[in-house]
């Protein structure tokens, strides 16, 4: 009975400790659109210019990235098969709500 106390104790005392060292991620959101069709622009690539750090946008041509991102650089660069490649700056991103990108396809 004591050492169902004692576990009990130590649960209580070390909750709060777990639950405050929850590291919530924020994200940028984003949509990627071609200019004339606004249809999604699916499995673009994004990535922190100048680095090997990125993501892939969704097939509906969404995507998000973690705020985490705008301390490793300034800009983000935006590039996918048959589109132009468009270089953004992270600073100049809307934190809240979504972020829309325009792309022309290329002149093939």
């Amino acid at each position: 009975m004591i050492k169902k106390d004692i576990i009990s104790f130590f649960i209580f005392l070390c909750l709060p400790f777990f639950l405050l060292g929850q590291n919530y991620i924020d994200f940028l959101n984003g949509l990627l659109l071609e200019e004339s069709t606004r249809e999604p622009i699916a499995f673009a690539t994004i990535r922190i210019k100048d680095k090997a750090i990125g993501i892939i946008s969704n097939n509906d041509g969404s995507f998000r990235i973690p705020k985490s991102f705008q301390e490793k650089g300034d800009f983000i660069e935006i590039s996918s098969m048959g589109y132009e490649t468009n270089t953004i700056e992270i600073s100049s991103l809307n934190e809240e709500g979504i972020n829309l990108f325009f792309f022309e396809t290329c002149g093939l």
